[in-house]
């Protein structure tokens, strides 16, 4: 939607009188590039833009960053974990959550105990996480790209 608004400015559709009054948000659902996100804090006044992970499983939002946070972190990580989150590096990486509703097979297929009982999911998101508590995702144990018809 940001990128649109973009869009929407360089074609003079809207002017920029409205954007001065907007300085925060979130984004999520991937990752932003550094200039990207240069361009929306000079053209979208968004210099409190915070970069969000999560799963509908894991209760939407996981990791956050901080308007504090510098630009690098912001760019690079998608923060760090929230108070009512829990996450441990393990092969695949995994995440605390109850089930899918009415499904037990598919719960059963993505629910391991550990050593001590405590149930985790396996997300299947592959990502880095580094000694300050910032995780950067790496991408997905299953991603797939559809090209010329071909699953790649």
């Amino acid at each position: 939607m940001l990128t649109a608004e973009l869009e929407r400015l360089a074609g003079e559709e809207v002017g920029k009188k409205g954007f001065k009054h907007v300085r925060a948000g979130i984004a999520a659902g991937s990752s932003i590039p550094k200039e990207l996100m240069k361009k929306w804090h000079r053209e979208l006044s968004l210099t409190e833009l915070t970069i969000c992970y999560g799963m509908i499983e894991t209760s939407p939002v996981s990791t956050v960053t901080t308007t504090n946070d510098p630009l690098e972190k912001r760019v690079n990580s998608v923060g760090r974990l929230m108070p009512h989150a829990e996450c441990v590096h393990s092969s695949p990486p995994t995440l605390l959550q109850k089930g899918y509703w009415n499904d037990p097979i598919r719960t059963a297929g993505v629910k391991t105990k550990n050593e001590s009982g405590k149930l985790w999911m396996h997300t299947g998101d592959r990502a880095e996480l580094h000694k300050n508590g910032y995780i950067k995702m790496k991408g997905r144990l299953g991603d797939l790209t559809m090209w010329g018809g071909e699953n790649i």
